[in-house]
Parts: C-alpha cells; structure tokens; sequence
C-alpha cells in the first residue's frame, strides 16, 4: 500500500476496508490541513496481494490493517 498508493503511515494506518473501492482508495473521512480530498489508486499487484490478505483475516474489525503505529 505504502509503494503504490503513495499515502502517508497513519492514513494506511486509518484506512477502513470500506474505504477501498476496486483499485481506488477513498477515504470517509480526512481533517488534515495539507489535503482538502483526495483519491488515490493502487496496481493490480497490490490488489492481488490486498484479495488474499482480506481473506486470510477473520478479524470483524473495520480498519484495513489494525496495527499500532509502533508496529508498522
């Protein structure tokens, strides 16, 4: 996510999985003061790569990657 979509550590850290739209991120909801909105786009091999994590999670939480921002 970081290589191809080009998003900063905590918006991947606060991405939601409702936040990804086939290969398009967009956010719901963003207060930072450098970005007014914002769409980005990731490659196919992300996708592939984003297909077998979801499945691979059994985890009902709504963040994309719930890690601690000391993890990542």
């Amino acid at each position: 996510m970081f290589a191809t979509t080009g998003l900063r550590r905590s918006e991947v850290l606060n991405l939601k999985i409702e936040d990804i739209d086939k290969r398009m991120v967009i956010p719901k909801s963003h207060r930072g003061r450098t970005k007014r909105a914002w769409v980005s786009f990731f490659n196919q091999e992300c996708q592939e790569v984003l297909k077998r994590y979801l499945a691979s999670i059994n985890d009902k939480n709504p963040k994309l990657f719930p890690l601690a921002r000391e993890t990542l």
